[in-house]
């Protein structure tokens, strides 16, 4: 908002909350079994979501012989134009596309797999990827909008350039080549950052001074 006149001294930032309920789910990430990557993304189908890199990275994959299944979790119809692409692609083996979830099953879907990949061109900061970092599960994002504020390199998670398929697909094989120590080093990283920055009682304690602020500003 700054680039369209907004006093920066005026302007605070608050970001999204992430339950308690769900941060209670961390687990540690399962082992890839058998060296096979179950990727996985959550999201609408939407040109925004980038799902058509994801596609293209996943050719690279298999044109390098990793074993792998790339499971996409959106409501609705599937668009013509991605189940196209996998065909054209030879992915109809690797590629699936499940329906949506009941929040419950979706997170379970989301701990069965060895990665949460967002693959995205636009986003704000993305609430699955808090959702997955809270669960324990290792995520690798497009850098795209506020995701850098929480997906911090080797730290928290995997960043690669946006519309960038290449650098997705090295970034899986560098993760599935990571070693169990240092992944879990991560997600451990990742789940404390959101559960000291975007827990409920953290957030509601920034509305108050929020609006607390705005009154005081007022009378």
């Amino acid at each position: 908002v700054q680039e369209y006149g907004a006093d920066a001294a005026k302007i605070t930032t608050i970001h999204s909350l992430i339950s308690k309920t769900t941060i209670d789910l961390f687990k540690q990430p399962n082992a890839i079994k058998n060296n096979k990557l179950k990727i996985i993304s959550v999201g609408r189908f939407h040109w925004v979501k980038g799902y058509n890199i994801a596609l293209d990275a996943c050719k690279i994959l298999k044109e390098k012989q990793i074993s792998f299944s790339y499971t996409i979790l959106a409501a609705g119809k599937v668009p013509e134009e991605l189940l196209y692409q996998r065909n054209q692609l030879d992915l109809i083996e690797e590629v699936i596309f499940t329906d949506n979830l009941e929040q419950g099953k979706a997170f379970l879907k989301m701990q069965e797999s060895s990665v949460l990949l967002l693959p995205s061109l636009k986003e704000g900061i993305a609430n699955v990827v808090l959702e997955a970092m809270a669960l324990g599960v290792p995520v690798i994002s497009t850098d795209c909008g506020g995701m850098q504020e929480v997906i911090i390199p080797n730290e928290t998670g995997w960043l690669v350039p946006v519309l960038d398929s290449e650098a997705i697909a090295n970034t899986l094989i560098e993760f599935n080549n990571t070693s169990n120590e240092k992944r879990n080093k991560i997600v451990n990283n990742a789940h404390s950052f959101v559960k000291n920055n975007f827990d409920t009682a953290t957030t509601i304690s920034q509305f108050n001074e929020f609006y607390k602020g705005i009154y005081l500003d007022e009378f």
